[in-house]
């Protein structure tokens, strides 16, 4: 209101001033809509001439901020290249940091990683000549994240131990709860689950006093996902739906796409596929309208898997191939190879052995390609390694003596249960005789069902025994992220079209 009198009065350079910090006041409540409006006001009419330059340079990268929040990254993207080449005319140092680093963050968000990590390298160096460290700690950040999404974890825990190094000598408590943040979600990767809740657990204890939401929802994210490599699906769910809900009320598109995504894919898994595919379509939509190409792509992959299940094989492969396109535009190897060791398995299924030999070639590429050590919920190196039986064992290459001494092999190299239940059940069907290998394989699915309600085990206990376990318990409601409805499967490829269009123009527009 004081903004809007001096304003009337003509009087611009305190309306600037009154505008400015309320601007910044909507901002920190993320009441979003009004900070956009306020800047956008300010960057307009008589009130931009009021503007010195470097005030015109702050109000854009504001602006900015606030659109890369709501996941409009492409007006982002463009007013920050408006204050980087202001902040560049002007000779500021500092700004022109802050412009490249802030520009970066956006382009990371579309999956220009390599692009946004010369920006960053330019940035820490501008914040670093200003003495400005908390700069440099946001620099790092935007570095750990962009190297998490690649799967390069060597890298990004570099990045992010630095990060939470000078932010702590500095007493920086955003940056340590970011740091925190994120080193959770690159332990959980690495299957460091202990580390990875107390990161974010960390984290969230100083960003709460703070009212660092964005901060809090994600790192909500990886608790779920630490529970659901767990096995617990329930908590997983909560943790997922409380950092959707919050998103919502922050207008956080990435993580509420994120939130959706995970309870999907945790609703596929426990056997309810028309949720599933309802909520995987949802983040798909989303994801694509805020340029999230890297979760659009993850979710197409995911959405062909459900399809598959649900027995339209054909509309399964036509996703994992989009997907796969999309994953090689993207180079992310990890996430990559799991895609493409569906899309050979389901080849396999078909009978086209020598179409899944190439394709499971490729993945083999690609795992050689990832740094680090576990990578929890990317990692298919099994599934890959067994795949590689099933081939030469489908195109002749293997007697079945020689799968079955390849199979005890990777008995050896492999413990976790659902790996031996697997292995011990493609011996039973390697040599049909092996009563034993097929007894031990029902133990084992019976107990995972019984431990994480996943419905493959209870369904390939079934077809092993002919015993019928129990339904898995019903998941916790999650109608308000993802609402019921009969969802028109024959459709589905048609309303998809126009969004892996637009997928494809962004990578060779």
């Amino acid at each position: 209101q004081i903004a809007d009198h001096y304003a009337l009065a003509g009087r611009n350079e305190p309306a600037v001033v009154f505008y400015r910090r309320a601007g910044a006041a909507a901002q920190r409540i993320y009441a979003n809509s009004e900070a956009i409006r306020l800047y956008q006001l300010l960057l307009s009419g008589e009130l931009a001439s009021a503007l010195s330059p470097a005030e015109a340079c702050e109000v854009r990268l504001a602006l900015g901020e606030v659109w890369r929040v709501t996941g409009d990254w492409a007006h982002a993207e463009q007013i920050n290249l408006e204050a980087m080449r202001m902040a560049e005319s002007q000779g500021d140092t500092f700004a022109v940091a802050r412009a490249r680093r802030a520009l970066a963050d956006v382009m990371r968000l579309q999956g220009h990683y390599d692009a946004a990590l010369e920006w960053l390298t330019e940035a820490e160096a501008g914040f670093a000549a200003s003495q400005d460290w908390r700069g440099v700690v946001s620099a790092l950040w935007t570095a750990g994240e962009i190297y998490w999404f690649k799967g390069d974890h060597v890298q990004a825990l570099s990045a992010l131990e630095r990060q939470l190094r000078i932010a702590s000598q500095h007493d920086d408590q955003r940056g340590i709860c970011e740091a925190l943040d994120t080193l959770g979600m690159v332990y959980w990767s690495q299957g460091d689950w202990d580390q990875s809740l107390e990161c974010c657990h960390r984290s969230i204890a100083i960003a709460e006093p703070l009212g660092y939401h964005l901060v809090i929802t994600r790192a909500d994210i990886t608790i779920g996902n630490v529970y659901s490599s767990q096995k617990g699906a329930n908590e997983a769910v909560h943790w997922w739906l409380q950092a959707g809900l919050l998103a919502q009320q922050i207008d956080d598109r990435q993580v509420l796409t994120w939130a959706i995504a995970n309870i999907a894919g945790m609703a596929a898994n426990c056997g309810d596929l028309l949720t599933a595919l309802i909520g995987h379509e949802q983040a798909i939509l989303l994801a694509t309208e805020i340029g999230d190409r890297w979760t659009a792509c993850l979710n197409i992959a995911d959405l062909g898997n459900v399809l598959e299940q649900l027995h339209r094989e054909k509309m399964a492969e036509f996703l994992y191939r989009q997907a796969v396109a999309l994953g090689r535009a993207l180079d992310i190897p990890s996430y990559l190879a799991g895609m493409l060791v569906d899309l050979a398995s389901l080849l396999l299924r078909q009978g086209r052995a020598t179409e899944a030999t190439a394709v499971h070639a490729e993945a083999i590429t690609m795992l050689a390609r990832v740094e680090g050590r576990r990578l929890a919920g990317a990692d298919r190196r099994f599934e890959a390694d067994l795949l590689g039986v099933q081939l030469g064992k489908a195109s002749g290459a293997l007697t079945p003596d020689d799968a079955e001494q390849q199979i005890r092999g990777l008995l050896q190299e492999y413990a976790e249960p659902a790996q031996r239940a697997a292995l011990h059940d493609e011996l039973w069907q390697v040599a049909p005789t092996n009563q034993a290998a097929r007894a031990t394989a029902a133990d084992l699915y019976r107990a995972l069902y019984a431990g994480t309600a996943h419905d493959r085990y209870r369904q390939r206990h079934f077809e092993l025994t002919a015993i019928a376990l129990p339904d898995p318990p019903p998941l916790p409601d999650v109608s308000k992220l993802i609402p019921p409805r009969s969802p028109d499967i024959d459709g589905l490829l048609e309303r998809l079209a126009p969004l892996l269009a637009q997928l494809e123009v962004s990578f060779n527009g």
